[in-house]
């Protein structure tokens, strides 16, 4: 989906686009985040009322993935985690 930035959406996902078909607000809601604790409703009433929506700040900076302050990693040794009854299945 080019107008939302992802290639899938998955369930959870909220959709809110104006008349003019633009796409205004993206939530998503998960087992542990519900529509009574996001902004999705009130973001509805606001639209269809022709107020402006809630600004909650800048968007995100997308870094490039190839950051040049990445430092390299070192081989990681065996640890030994100690863990009570590890490997007893």
């Amino acid at each position: 989906m080019e107008t939302c930035g992802l290639n899938t959406i998955a369930p959870g996902f909220a959709f809110l686009y104006d008349k003019s078909k633009n796409m205004v607000w993206k939530e998503v809601f998960t087992s542990s985040w519900a529509l009574k604790q996001g902004q999705f409703a009130e973001s509805c009433a606001l639209c269809v009322a022709g107020k402006p929506l809630f600004d909650n700040g800048e968007r995100p900076v997308v870094e490039d993935d190839e950051s040049e302050d990445e430092g390299e990693m070192g081989e990681m040794g065996e640890v030994d985690l100690d863990i009570p009854g590890g490997g007893d299945y």
